[in-house]
């Protein structure tokens, strides 16, 4: 502040939004990110204030205002664009296609989705690619079409193993749980459900292990074993 530097001050209060974050004072996150964001659009980088929309489009629909959250991320989306940063392209259109299965309006979440996809597979974007088909997988369940999901979460176990990515494969075997489960195989669903968990608890992320946990339940439930499903 002394020397007047919004570069490495913009840098100083995004970080301090990242520790509140961590620390769970989302109001603190918020407003340390927000005005990480002011700064940067005052020294006039564009990449700075594309990267910081993004990060509280998350803080805004993690705090349940998925409505801003929204408008954060097509902000966030257009500057990435403008700026031809193909891998930021990928990512936010994940995003939004997480958001839209959040609130509901499949087919925008999956347009999005399809679209991170046909950035992030000709520039080998791995991670993005696993991430894009795990979400059209999804989708596609969600919709009734086992056979699409299935090609899609096949796709995406294929792409997550190639670069260990543990908190994607955990979320691919959940969803592959539902798939086999829409199919009434209970006991195979049961231990992809599991296996879920274990990767999820390696990856240290209690939201991912809680979803496993859950779908577990639902696997015990449908083989009438109550107890352990309560317990699940």
């Amino acid at each position: 502040e002394k020397t007047d530097d919004l570069s490495e001050l913009a840098a100083a209060e995004n970080l301090l939004g990242g520790i509140a974050y961590q620390q769970g004072e989302q109001a603190q996150a918020m407003h340390h990110t927000a005005t990480a964001m002011q700064l940067r659009e005052r020294a006039g980088y564009t990449w700075g204030v594309a990267s910081t929309m993004g990060n509280l489009a998350i803080l805004a629909g993690e705090s349940g205002d998925r409505d801003r959250a929204k408008r954060y991320f097509l902000r966030s989306l257009h500057l990435r664009q403008e700026l031809g940063d193909i891998e930021g392209v990928a990512i936010v259109n994940s995003n939004l296609g997480w958001l839209g299965r959040i609130q509901g309006t499949l087919d925008e979440a999956e347009e999005h989705f399809r679209e991170s996809l046909k950035v992030a597979e000709p520039f080998k974007m791995v991670y993005h690619a696993a991430n894009a088909m795990l979400g059209i997988g999804h989708i596609r369940q969600l919709k009734g079409d086992v056979e699409e999901a299935q090609l899609m979460i096949s796709g995406s176990v294929d792409r997550a193993e190639q670069v260990d990515a543990q908190d994607l494969l955990s979320e691919v075997h959940r969803v592959q749980a539902d798939i086999l489960l829409d199919q009434g195989r209970a006991e195979e669903a049961e231990e992809s459900a599991r296996r879920a968990v274990l990767l999820a608890s390696e990856t240290g992320s209690a939201s991912l292990e809680a979803d496993a946990w859950r779908v577990v339940s639902e696997c015990l439930y449908r083989q009438g074993c109550l107890r352990r499903a309560e317990e699940a």
